[in-house]
């Protein structure tokens, strides 16, 4: 399997924590027993940042983004850069540092053991709620929400969510969707509809719980540059309202339609709860609806946002 592994940086709040980033790119330079391209998805970062980076890693190529983007936006645009003909997609956020040489193989070794098209490791803090209550008290398959298991490991369930730090993204997903992750979202909630993109293609996302990550919080600031929080009080709409490019995403998954063929959206605070009669025992969604209607409306379209326009270099 031939992975694109997208180290994701941001500039926006200044930070610069290259000495953290060299530290990162060392545990992802020795991994062991991966076919991989290491690359920078780099938002706003400053050139002297990126120079240092690269006189360390000397081969390492930097997709450098200019404009002010949510990282769902310039994680999707790397892999537009850099795809040739990869098998998966592996986002690290700048926080993560790998504990030993054999993090990413476990991790594709999980994604092709099963119906996955999505694979996450686990990560030592802000993992999410569906984890961290899992930790504690393992939920059993018939709850229907939170980790459940099969014969392979462990794996999200509808309308549950992890917090995106270290994921491997199949090819499928970009093959069938154009890009990977859902673009209309600036700041909270992405998180929140992955599990539906998986079950509409009939897979699921893997939860590796025996890959354990370290993940420093906040490296580049969270959700830079789109304040949830000054978004809510500027605009005096709630934080999971909160798009990018577009006035606002929640008809999209409020309206009747959308409901009846199985979608919900942000279940942690009960905003639209997906219908379970919508999906089967494993996890799949059964009907062929759900996949298209996720296409058409959880990512922009060229008239809303136009990928093309972005300005970036690659160096």
């Amino acid at each position: 399997m031939k992975l694109l592994t997208v180290y994701n940086t941001c500039g926006i709040k200044g930070f610069e924590n290259v000495d953290y980033y060299i530290s990162a790119l060392e545990s992802i330079f020795q991994q062991e027993d991966v076919d991989h391209d290491v690359v920078i998805s780099a938002c706003l970062n400053k050139i002297f940042t990126l120079k240092k980076v690269k006189r360390k890693f000397k081969d390492i190529k930097v997709n450098l983004i200019t404009d002010p983007v949510p990282v769902n936006v310039s994680f999707n645009h790397t892999c537009e850069v850099f795809d040739d003909s990869h098998d998966a997609f592996l986002y690290i956020d700048s926080g993560i540092i790998m504990p030993d040489k054999f993090t990413i193989k476990k991790m594709i070794d999980r994604l092709e053991s099963g119906p996955y098209s999505m694979v996450c490791s686990n990560v030592n803090n802000d993992v999410g709620v569906a984890v961290e209550d899992i930790l504690i008290n393992r939920y059993n398959q018939n709850r229907g929400d939170g980790i459940l298991t099969d014969d392979v490991g462990s794996f999200v369930s509808v309308g549950s969510s992890l917090n995106l730090h270290c994921q491997i993204f199949s090819k499928q997903l970009k093959q069938y969707y154009n890009r990977i992750i859902p673009d209309i979202f600036a700041g909270f909630c992405t998180e929140s509809v992955l599990s539906f993109l998986c079950a509409a293609l009939k897979t699921r996302w893997a939860f590796c719980d025996d890959v354990l990550v370290s993940h420093e919080r906040n490296m580049d600031g969270q959700s830079s540059g789109f304040d949830p929080r000054k978004w809510m009080y500027e605009k005096k709409r709630q934080t999971y309202d909160h798009p990018f490019a577009i006035d606002s995403y929640l008809d999209r998954f409020t309206n009747q339609y959308a409901k009846s063929i199985g979608l919900g959206f942000e279940e942690c605070r009960n905003v639209v709860m997906h219908d379970k009669e919508q999906f089967d025992d494993n996890s799949f969604c059964i009907n062929d609806d759900l996949k298209s209607y996720i296409k058409e409306n959880l990512f922009l379209k060229n008239s809303e946002f136009n990928y093309s326009k972005i300005k970036s270099v690659v160096i």
